[in-house]
């Protein structure tokens, strides 16, 4: 069903074994690699003129429960590589480029590959004319964006490929606001360079305002989006999305914040009427060992009450980042979607950090589908609407530890209970799963 389980091919024990000691070798090399530092003699404030580093990353995954083996197990191994280079010409004049290598393991169908493995590719390249957070800069060429908590637009930074924009991004700061102005067409994953796609568009203007001199922020957003049409998953057309988010901290330990939009447009000449909200609220124990953060959010997107009304009721979730916000395992996407999550975040030391989720899942419509990461409809109810619109319970767990500041370990476990709305599907059936997965990130 959704996620990465519909991506994976059988691994065996010795899979296994490889992905895991090439990371503890990786870790062991690099222990003694001291972390990036300032340049000696320059003011703490100061640019340096030339930036270089990099970053690897090697992740290990494996899946029970869902997979296409016999035995319904999955497993791979995927490797990233950034390479980053900055140059700053003059005050106002810098270039900056990123190259990236992505590689995977364990994983034989081609077509399948591509959501994973892009070896070697231009992941950034632009120029940006005016002062660093001055009042006008001007950045033109590909590039990254994440923008309204990356619920909307984001870089998809877990992904072994993540999705990037070619255009341009004019910011106009004034004092603590500022506002984006954005117009870009989103990069395809292919054979050899990854060129923009022609038939998928993004642009509008993105503020964000700071509420009285306090900690509170106001990020008002216009946006319109053009892709290609896929009626079956309600995708695609020319769509304008218009909402706000409203984030901040009251005091010390409470934190917050708020995101509606609203959705119109036309889908293969159905008009579009959508919608989202999501609201969070977080609190932070100080004087308790371990400094928990209790945290709880709700989110909800429409989904299509009637398919047979020349409406289309599904919102389209643009270009997002969900993993971690919407589960460990990216069973959904917020797109007829009613999501409920509560958790801890522990730190019980420098180097560590523990966190735990559960979360209840469940569509909006039950005669719309369940949308998985790629926006497509991976899960189908009955003719005339399903029975339940549970689409299950997923628990996560991710330990991560620091051995220096520039290298980070991450250990996860998470297991997803399949609800009715899952289970019962008349032409795509899922059921549960667990999922594990190691990782570990060096910054060079």
């Amino acid at each position: 069903m959704g996620g990465r389980a519909t991506h994976m091919v059988p691994a065996s024990q010795g899979l296994r074994r490889v992905s895991f000691c090439r990371g503890a070798v990786l870790a062991l090399c690099v222990l003694a690699w001291p972390p990036p530092s300032a340049a000696q003699g320059r003011p703490a404030d100061a640019k340096p003129r030339y930036e270089v580093w990099a970053q690897l990353r090697a992740r290990s995954e494996n899946r029970f429960g869902a997979g296409e083996s016999a035995a319904k197990e999955d497993g791979l191994g995927i490797t990233r590589v950034w390479l980053n280079a900055t140059l700053r010409a003059s005050k106002g004049v810098r270039f900056a480029v990123q190259l990236n290598d992505a590689r995977v393991i364990g994983l034989d169908a081609p077509q399948r590959r591509r959501a994973l493995e892009d070896p070697l590719d231009v992941r950034e390249a632009y120029v940006a004319l005016g002062p660093e957070e001055g009042a006008l800069e001007l950045r033109v060429g590909r590039q990254q964006m994440d923008f309204v908590d990356q619920r909307l637009i984001g870089g998809r930074r877990w992904s072994n490929t993540s999705p990037m924009f070619d255009g341009a991004q004019l910011t106009i700061r004034r004092g603590e606001h500022r506002v984006h102005l954005l117009g870009f067409s989103n990069v395809g994953i292919r054979d050899g360079f990854n060129r923009p796609l022609r038939s998928r568009f993004l642009y509008g203007a993105i503020g964000s305002i700071q509420l009285a001199n306090s900690e509170h922020r106001l990020e008002p957003f216009v946006l319109a989006n053009r892709r290609e049409e896929i009626a079956a998953s309600n995708t695609g057309g020319l769509l304008r999305t218009a909402g706000a988010r409203l984030f901040g901290r009251f005091g010390e330990t409470w934190d917050y914040q708020m995101i509606f939009a609203g959705q119109g447009g036309g889908l293969a000449h159905r008009p579009q009427r959508a919608w989202m909200g999501v609201c969070g609220l977080g609190k932070t124990f100080d004087a308790v060992p371990a400094r928990p953060r209790l945290g709880f959010e709700w989110s909800q997107a429409s989904g299509d009450d009637d398919p047979g009304d020349g409406r289309t009721g599904t919102f389209d979730t643009l270009h997002p980042s969900p993993h971690r916000i919407y589960g460990e395992m990216d069973i959904v996407s917020l797109r007829n979607l009613k999501f409920v999550k509560a958790g801890v975040d522990l730190r019980p030391g420098k180097r560590w950090r523990l966190t735990f989720d559960a979360m209840d899942l469940r569509v909006a419509s039950t005669r719309d589908a369940l949308y998985g990461l790629s926006m497509r409809a991976v899960v189908r109810p009955p003719a005339g609407g399903a029975a339940s619109s549970s689409i299950g319970q997923e628990l996560d767990l991710v330990l991560r530890y620091y051995p220096r500041p520039n290298i980070e370990l991450r250990f996860g476990a998470s297991h997803y209970f399949a609800g009715p709305f899952v289970t019962r599907s008349p032409d795509n059936p899922g059921e549960s799963q667990t999922f594990l997965t190691t990782a570990l990130q060096i910054d060079l």
